[in-house]
């Protein structure tokens, strides 16, 4: 059996690296990701279109979008045909 101490730590570890692996990018940053212009990206969070993103506290807080919501979110947004919804 492992000591308590041990698995803490490595729970802690593997946080750490989930949190390096799903990392979050600027507006800028993850327009370019999505091969879009920032300015759209930006109408689209305005408009609830885009990406899931995260906002820090305060009314000029930074907006950041992880790794994994730009992934999924052009996942979900695949289509075979110009005719899918």
């Amino acid at each position: 059996m492992q000591d308590p101490t041990s698995i803490s730590k490595q729970e802690g570890a593997a946080s750490a690296f989930l949190n390096r692996a799903d990392k979050a990018l600027s507006t800028k940053e993850a327009a370019a990701v999505l091969g879009l212009s920032h300015k759209t990206l930006n109408n689209w969070r305005c408009q609830g279109k885009g990406p899931a993103f995260q906002k820090a506290p305060g009314p000029h807080g930074a907006v950041r979008y992880p790794l994994s919501t730009l992934s999924a979110w052009r996942s979900e947004h695949m289509r075979k045909s110009t005719s899918d919804q």
